[in-house]
């Protein structure tokens, strides 16, 4: 399931990797505008939620006990 994951989120990167290069090469004042505001506002996904650290220590330790039981 995680390699699954990973290979979505790398599908991801490699789109808005080309997207940026792009906006850089036809607007580079525009693009680094754009990408100074997502990179200052920026919050990973869930940083509202209730218990998210405990459930991040929940998941942690499901993965674990996952990959040792092999």
């Amino acid at each position: 399931m995680l390699a699954r994951i990973a290979a979505d989120e790398n599908l991801h990167m490699i789109f808005y990797r080309g997207i940026t290069a792009a906006a850089f090469d036809l607007a580079p004042d525009q693009a680094i505008e754009a990408v100074t505001k997502v990179v200052k506002n920026f919050a990973m996904p869930g940083t509202g939620m209730p218990n998210r650290q405990r459930n991040g220590v929940l998941a942690a330790e499901a993965e674990k006990a996952a990959v040792s039981a092999g």
